[in-house]
């Protein structure tokens, strides 16, 4: 059975983006503080003080809005044509329900929130554990829930449950518990913490990144999203290693209790389709995919594959709108008097949106069942909560991906004009249903990202002893018989492999790998040999695998399926069959055949097993997948990952019978000599100096060298010891450079050469010389990113002289590079102290940075010259800037301003660098929500977004935002679609920043209407 939704808050929280932090809700305002206030406050970090307290509000202003009693609510809501919906349980049996989950009795697991907005003492606010997980049933078989029972109470912050082995694993931060029910009456006595260790926050609630949406895989694992990942330790067995997932998603195996990172990045929900594709969202990116698992990331220690999350809604025709709802409920009044507040700098927070966009998507799930027409196969819904509706959209194949195709029509899949209306999480149900849960309340937000002065008059604990739960239908429905799949032989369960509702399915798999019964196995046989389904027979063969009896046999059937989801699940579990007993000539020859499979996807998943199977000819069908599918990046990936040991071949047969003349091949051969330098092969790096030397275009030698280079530095070779095989080139390019009369291109791309090439004073020199107002701004660019490179302490003093003479972009350029070494940070300190650098020209975090500093001097004449930073200049720079909202802008001239302030970290109109979160919602933001989060970008840094700090083992210091790490290496993120690679081995800490990549101070040098035409060019673009 799978559930998703926004586990526990994550939806909630940003639903409307409010409060990332939380803190707790006030009801009606109290004339003094709770008991316990003071104490509280030192917990939660609460924002800065909130100037609404000195605004008047008319009570009219900020009604309240009636709940819809249960009995009306039906009358509310607009579905899909084709569809019914049904309340199937409400409150008192059901409240604050966020996740739920069906046992194989039929009965619904619920976990209820029930210190969401809850107003406690700060003495209870760590310790009372006042969540629960509720039993639900239907005991009359009439599709209504009936009974209804505490299974658990006393729960610190639940937010995700999943069934197995007659109990329950809830997850519950820090913490996995498995609770179960002994005894029989309805509720757990025994509890057990399964594992610890999750959450990185303890010192506040951050319920958004919880851990959340436990669901069953194919691989008989159960997997889960992240939260706020943590370093995981087995409770029971402290002395296994602890695992660190940070930016990770995870899976453990129920039996043995093992868990194991797994490819992750979303923040809410977690869903399977019917062959294990595997789909997550964040709160402004409802429809992502995984392209890859974790375990093949880190195989070629040489490569450095992409981010595994893609945003599949991101499709080429999609239009700026592609997140727009058909909202039906009206906007609340209190709304749209914070809105304003938080134009006007009166009220922290995030630029809200206006009603109608998705903005805080409640995680994704595909529905599985089988009640609704066939059509509807393959759809993946998302609740936006903020919206009350349900949003749906059609999975549909991509190359080897996915894409999120928006359904045609302005109507959504179910909305309601009842603001109470919340859904939070959805689940397939046994009788083919689709389920939601609805956490019912007329305030979403969470207390911080409610006004004070509002508050005063709004409960935001309106609706903690409410909720709901619906289940959608298609007209006609019957309801099915009461279903117990507990009670089920373990030959039934084999039957039921083959049913068409996922549900039976994943059921019946759970409980064949639950009992273990080796009696399964020849009835698992004939399903493989008889049934007509080939879902049946994919879970088959994963239910022999369970049982430790899949054998060659059983996986040569699968690579001839007649279907290609099965095939591809046959190369995927041949890996299995190599890993005991190697590869036979039989299976050699099925692999084989799958190179030639006309399904994308089969030959995406053979280029990942390659590198599991150890065979002399294993670079050749490699190199056939690759000719074949060269233009398919992620074939690329699958193949580099694949080829640790075997790069030099593929890359001789590259150069001589790909077209590498085309973007694809010179993105395949530029990673492959990136490879080759970290391997340090002399024979290798023979033949890529052999290529090299016979290019003839510069600008693609230069370009090419360049990955080598960065393969060598991270063997920690200089390329200076191969200068008379790269002699011609490194001549043309020291040439190049310093020519103004060349390209640009090429001097950029001869630059960055030249310094990865050489350390020596001239060098530094040259460099140097390059950066100068009269040189174009992407050569003084290349010049600095390449100087960053050099470990030379010198170039600190010709930096801070000539920073007059810079812009405030390289300025913001340069100070990275002044940071990244101890030597350099003292002289750009001393210049602040001097006053030729301003404290204002760096950013929150680098003065926080220095003022931390692990060097003692640093240190020290840090604290000497930076004031403890305060909110008030941010403010006096806004109320600077307010009058430029009254001035007609120039898209035009705003896009030049883009991009020299903005685009080196967000994408807009077709410009720029996805760094930063998406500008396309900036289209639905008001002016004032715009230039006030540009000109004060700490107000509220999302999780995505967070800074991190990597010291390394040399002495270096780098900043960016985590895109990936595995075992081996940590990717950083940083501007102008820049990255930096680091080995774990060179790596001597990581820090989370609490604030964000885009710094303060992007006015300066702007007047009143520059800022007038960048608002223009944000708000319509330039078209």
């Amino acid at each position: 059975m799978r559930t998703s939704g926004a586990a526990g808050v994550l939806l909630l929280a940003l639903a409307v983006l409010a409060g990332l932090r939380t803190a707790p809700a006030t009801a009606q305002q109290p004339a003094s503080p709770p008991p316990g206030a003071e104490t509280r406050d030192r917990y939660l970090n609460p924002r800065e003080t909130d100037l609404s307290l000195s605004l008047e509000v008319d009570p009219a202003e900020v009604p309240e809005v009636p709940p819809v009693e249960p009995d009306r609510a039906l009358e509310t809501f607009r579905v899909e044509q084709g569809f019914r919906l049904e309340l199937v349980a409400h409150e008192p049996m059901v409240v604050d329900p966020v996740q739920m989950a069906f046992d194989e009795r039929g009965r619904l697991y619920v976990v209820e929130m029930r210190w969401y907005q809850s107003e406690m003492r700060s003495d209870l606010m760590f310790d009372e554990r006042i969540g629960r997980i509720r039993l639900l049933e239907d005991t009359t078989g009439d599709g209504r829930f009936d009974r209804s029972t505490i299974f658990a109470d006393r729960l610190r912050y639940p937010s995700a449950v999943f069934p197995y082995a007659g109990g329950v694993f809830v997850g519950a931060e820090p913490d996995i518990l498995y609770l179960k029910d002994t005894n029989g009456d309805g509720a757990a006595d025994r509890r057990e913490v399964v594992f610890t260790g999750f959450g990185n926050h303890r010192d506040r609630l951050d319920s958004q990144m919880f851990l959340n949406s436990l669901a069953w895989g194919l691989d008989n694992r159960i997997h889960g999203a992240k939260g706020h990942g943590g370093t995981i330790v087995h409770a029971a067995a402290p002395e296994q290693p602890p695992v660190d997932l940070r930016t990770r998603d995870f899976s453990f195996d129920p039996r043995t209790r093992r868990l194991r990172p797994e490819s992750g990045g979303g923040k809410q929900g977690l869903s399977f389709d019917d062959y294990g594709r595997k789909f997550v969202s964040t709160q402004s990116s409802p429809f992502l995919m995984m392209m890859y698992e974790e375990r093949y990331a880190g195989r070629n220690p040489s490569y450095t594959p992409p981010r595994a999350l893609v945003d599949i809604a991101l499709a080429r025709d999609e239009t700026t709108d592609r997140q727009r709802v058909g909202r039906i409920s009206p906007e609340e009044p209190w709304r749209r008097i914070r809105n304003r507040w938080r134009a006007e700098g009166v009220f922290a927070g995030p630029p809200p949106q206006p009603s109608g966009y998705i903005t805080a998507a409640t995680g994704v799930t595909v529905y599985r069942g089988d009640a609704f027409p066939a059509e509807y196969r393959q759809s993946a819904f998302v609740g936006a909560s903020a919206n009350n509706l349900v949003h749906r959209r059609m999975l549909e194949p991509d190359g080897v991906g996915f894409r999120a195709r928006r359904v045609p029509g302005d109507t959504e899949f179910l909305a309601s004009t009842d603001i109470w209306f919340r859904p939070v999480a959805f689940a397939n149900g046994p009788d083919g249903a689709f389920y939601v849960a609805d956490l019912y309340r007329e305030i979403i937000d969470f207390s911080d990202g409610v006004p004070e002065s509002i508050k005063r008059f709004k409960d935001l604990n309106r609706g903690n002893d409410r909720g709901r739960i619906y289940r959608i239908v298609p007209e006609g429905f019957r309801q099915p018989p009461p279903i117990d799949l507990g009670r089920s032989t373990t030959s039934e369960l084999v039957e039921t492999l083959a049913h068409a509702n996922a549900w039976h399915r994943e059921t019946a798999a759970r409980l064949i790998y639950t009992r273990q019964d080796k009696a399964a196995i020849p009835a698992l046989l004939r399903l493989l040999e008889t049934s007509a389904s080939p879902l049946g027979r994919l879970h088959g063969l994963y239910a022999l695998d369970g049982l430790d009896a899949l054998a060659e046999p059983y996986v040569l059937a699968a690579l001839a399926d007649a279907d290609a989801g099965v095939r591809e699940h046959g190369v995927r579990l041949s890996e299995r069959i190599v890993a005991a007993h190697g590869v036979s000539d039989a299976l050699w020859a099925g692999l084989e055949a799958a190179a030639a499979d006309p399904a994308p996807r089969v030959r995406h998943q053979l280029a990942f097993t390659l590198g599991e199977v150890a065979h002399a000819e294993r670079v050749d069908l490699v190199a056939s997948l690759l000719h074949r599918d060269l233009d398919e990046r992620w074939m690329q990936v699958a193949a580099l990952t694949s080829t640790a040991l075997e790069a030099g071949e593929l890359f001789d047969r590259a150069i001589a019978h790909f077209p590498i003349d085309t973007a694809s091949g010179q993105a395949l051969v530029a990673e492959l000599l990136r490879v080759i330098g970290h391997r340090n092969r002399g024979r290798e790096l023979l033949a890529a100096f052999r290529f090299l030397d016979g290019l003839t275009d510069p600008v693609r030698a230069f370009a090419l060298v360049s990955p080598l280079a960065d393969g060598l530095q991270r063997a920690d070779v200089p390329l200076a010891l191969f200068q008379a095989q790269l002699q011609p080139i490194l001549d043309h390019a020291r040439a190049s450079m310093v020519d103004r009369a060349a390209p640009e291109a090429v001097r950029v791309e001869a630059v960055g050469l030249v310094g990865r090439a050489e350390s020596t004073p001239a060098t530094v020199a040259a460099l140097m010389s390059l950066v100068s107002p009269d040189q174009p701004r992407a050569v003084q660019a290349a010049a600095i990113a390449a100087v960053s490179r050099l470990d030379d302490a010198a170039i600190a003093g010709p930096l801070v002289q000539r920073w007059p003479q810079f812009t405030p972009a390289l300025r913001r350029e340069v100070l990275p590079l002044l940071l990244a070494r101890p030597e350099r940070a003292i002289a750009l300190v001393a210049a602040v102290g001097k006053g030729s650098v301003l404290p204002n020209e760096l950013t929150p975090t680098q003065i926080a940075f220095l003022r931390a500093h692990r060097n003692a001097d640093v240190r020290r004449e840090a604290a000497r010259v930076f004031a403890a930073p305060t909110r008030a200049d941010r403010q006096a720079i806004i109320e600077r800037y307010l009058p430029a909202l009254a001035l007609p802008g120039h898209a035009g001239r705003g896009r030049a301003t883009y991009r020299a302030r903005c685009a080196s970290c967000h994408r807009h109109d077709g410009e720029g660098y996805a760094l930063g979160p998406d500008i396309v919602m900036m289209r639905t933001s008001t002016r004032e929500e715009i230039l006030t989060h540009t000109l004060d970008p700490n107000r509220t840094v999302e999780a995505g977004y967070r800074l991190y700090l990597i010291e390394t083992t040399d002495g270096a210091t780098i900043m960016g935002i985590i895109e990936q790490e595995t075992d081996e290496l940590v990717r950083l993120r940083q501007p102008f679609g820049a990255g930096d690679t680091r080995l774990r081995a060179s790596i001597a800490r990581i820090q989370a920043m609490e604030q964000s990549m885009m710094p303060d101070g992007l006015e300066q040098g702007l007047s009143l209407q520059d800022m007038a035409d960048l608002l223009e060019f944000l708000v319509i673009g330039d078209r």
